[in-house]
């Protein structure tokens, strides 16, 4: 999980490169066997010796026998959700104004099938994963009126288990001859399988139902096939896609033994944790912290990108390896006392500070991206399994910092020891400040009646970051992802227009040498010119080295005082 061979009593879990995404697949993998562990818990209580004084015993989740059932033609009743902070949040970007464009929003995985397998067994596996996550048998409800904030609503109508025929979501196609050429990862199966990718995206329609495409190319009874799995993103997200996979493979194996599938229970079904959620945020105590996000929002001075004049939409992508990735991800966050992500806004705070026009107080507004699975919604009660588009964005303020941080000159990556402190100060006492991640401005945004349309009208992010958390590729097995699927799907999404004017989406690719963390910058309507963009790019690479620096500094002479690096 982490990609180190031994963890000791005594080892951090975020040093050893943990993040939230890596988090909540531990607290799963802690439940399943048989210990009771939160988020909270492990994020207090980051190393094994300490969570062990914490974690208690519990009684093992029970398991659900699940069958493949098909649809009468009549069609089941259907249940309505409310609407959701993220589908919400989609409708007001508008996906830049398109029902076209949002219906191809999706997200797909590529994976390695046992050779051998046969249709049935196939289709068999996928029907009692959709019968066991009830947003996997949703389709998307739009209501011109019956939003918080006055607007229309965006929310999920819900199938019965057995509501969804899952014959009609699979195809075969033969690639016996591809498996005896060149293989998936030649050129040919790259064009085949990206073909294959394209021509299943455009078959969605998320408003008559279509969200979810199978096609198993199927490579005969001596070689592994691949299954491209594509999902409608309004009913998964990349929290959600290890439970799926895990559960398919699950599945898949005990119909090929000629068993009926035990998954493990789902705690909390999506549809819960949606009602759940709605009925929260007119709570008195999140009402009250609407004067904290006003402020944060009051305080955003617009972005006007130097050289001062907005081009068409650009991208680029910079890549750091894995001997300046490992330390980013694990020590050097640890010296300074935050996460990864939180690293990360360090140093584009860094970034973009010196790249805007205007002088004074404020600072740039960033939309980031959260995991959304906040427990105490649904009372402490187990999110790990729930599957669906649970995630969030939240508003974050990267605040200006002052004049004389430079004051003690700047080292060759062109920022100060001040300056970089000073950043890492102010980021971190603002996310001290979201202890939820975010949550509660989401309801407070999308849910409440009362404070939606106030919040509505305030300043709204102009970057938006996005750290996807590290993506393992170790050695190639059955119901692994395939190796292809890095390739062909690196940038899928990328041809839906950008909502931000600028958007930096961060992943990790754990490799066999270590990670190693890419980064594509892109810009959007009122954004940077390609050139800005660059040199954006590059700047927070160079931010990122003075941190690095900086962290090795500190070790080696802890700072005193107020503002210092460490907490």
């Amino acid at each position: 999980m982490l990609g180190v061979e031994k963890v000791g009593l005594d080892d951090d879990f975020f040093t050893l490169g943990g993040d939230s995404i890596i988090a909540m697949r531990l607290i799963t993998r802690v439940r399943a066997a048989g210990f009771t562990v939160t988020p909270r818990l492990l994020f207090g209580h980051r190393t094994p010796a300490t969570l062990a004084t914490v974690v208690r015993p519990r009684r093992q989740a029970a398991t659900q026998t699940a069958t493949a059932r098909s649809v009468s033609p009549a069609g089941p009743t259907e249940t309505v959700l409310p609407p959701t902070p993220a589908l919400q949040a989609a409708r007001v970007h508008g996906m830049n104004g398109g029902r076209l464009t949002f219906a191809s929003f999706s997200s797909p995985v590529l994976l390695r099938t046992p050779a051998g397998l046969d249709l049935a067994t196939m289709v068999a596996g996928l029907s009692a994963v959709i019968d066991q996550h009830d947003a996997l048998r949703g389709r998307l409800v739009r209501v011109e009126s019956g939003g918080a904030d006055g607007g229309p609503a965006w929310s999920l109508a819900i199938a019965p288990p057995g509501g969804v025929d899952a014959a009609r979501l699979v195809r075969r196609l033969d690639a016996g001859d591809l498996a005896a050429g060149d293989g998936f990862a030649g050129p040919g199966g790259l064009a085949l399988l990206a073909g294959v990718a394209a021509a299943a995206n455009a078959e969605l329609d998320p408003d008559r139902g279509e969200m979810i495409r199978a096609v198993w190319l199927d490579a005969g009874a001596s070689s592994p096939g691949r299954l491209l799995l594509l999902v409608h993103h309004a009913l998964i997200d990349g929290v959600s896609w290890p439970t799926v996979l895990d559960d398919l493979a699950a599945a898949v194996t005990a119909s090929r033994a000629g068993e009926r599938a035990r998954l493990t229970a789902v705690p909390v079904p999506f549809a819960e944790w949606a009602r759940r959620l709605d009925e929260r945020a007119r709570a008195a105590d999140v009402e009250r912290r609407l004067p904290f996000w006003q402020d944060l929002l009051a305080r955003a001075t617009p972005v006007r990108w130097l050289p001062g004049q907005s081009g068409p939409s650009s991208a680029v992508t910079v890549s750091l390896p894995p001997e300046r990735a490992a330390g980013l991800l694990s020590t050097v966050p640890a010296v300074f006392g935050i996460g990864v992500d939180e690293l990360l806004l360090a140093a584009l705070s860094l970034a973009v500070g010196d790249r805007q026009e205007g002088d004074g107080a404020g600072g740039v507004l960033v939309a980031v991206q959260a995991h959304g699975r906040q427990e105490y919604v649904v009372e402490d009660r187990d999110l790990s399994r729930t599957v669906g588009w649970l995630a969030e964005v939240h508003p974050f303020l990267l605040e200006r910092g002052a004049v004389d941080e430079g004051a003690d000159g700047r080292d060759g990556d062109g920022y100060s020891d001040r300056g970089v402190d000073a950043a890492v100060a102010r980021v971190r006492a603002l996310m001290a400040e979201i202890p939820d991640g975010g949550t509660e401005f989401s309801m407070l945004r999308f849910l409440n009646p009362r404070t939606a349309p106030i919040l509505a009208a305030a300043p709204t992010p102009t970057v938006y970051l996005n750290y996807v958390g590290r993506l393992g590729r170790g050695e190639q097995t059955d119901w692994s992802v395939a190796a292809e699927d890095e390739e062909l799907f690196a940038d899928w999404n990328a041809d839906v227009p950008d909502p931000f004017g600028l958007s930096v989406i961060v992943r990790v690719l754990d490799g066999p040498h270590g990670p190693e963390l890419t980064a594509r910058w892109s810009s959007g309507p009122d954004g940077p010119p390609a050139a800005v963009v660059r040199d954006l790019a590059a700047a927070w690479t160079r931010a990122l080295s003075a941190l690095a620096a900086r962290a090795a500094r500190v070790e080696s002479t802890p700072p005193t005082g107020a503002g210092g690096a460490v907490r």
